[in-house]
């Protein structure tokens, strides 16, 4: 059975806990706010911005300092009343599409 990590101000909150959780940090953007919590970022060295909507806004300013999965999903946590499936689901699919448009690295331990 699985060890599981719960977010420290709600008990609900729990996830697998896994000691191997990557840590991220953002790559140095310009970023523009829209409407809406969305937000244009286009990354130094690229050709074209990306938006972010959703909640990829909050985890790309969880970011602006390293962070690992845990600690992301535990703020997420603190902030909507979704179930923890929901926010590992959501924050793992963000963190993908911020790594894919290289907005985002991952770091070593």
């Amino acid at each position: 059975m699985p060890a599981w990590s719960c977010g420290a101000k709600r008990w609900t909150t729990c996830w697998p806990a896994t000691s191997d959780m990557a840590a991220y940090r953002r790559r140095p953007a310009v970023e523009r706010e829209l409407m809406l919590g969305r937000r244009l970022v286009q990354p130094i060295d690229a050709v074209a911005p990306t938006e972010l909507g959703g909640s990829a806004p909050l985890i790309w300013d969880l970011l602006a300092d390293e962070s690992d999965l845990e600690r992301i999903m535990e703020a997420l946590a603190e902030r909507f009343n979704d179930p923890p499936d929901v926010i590992e689901h959501g924050t793992q699919l963000a963190i993908r599409q911020l790594m894919e448009a290289s907005l985002i690295d991952e770091v070593g331990e």
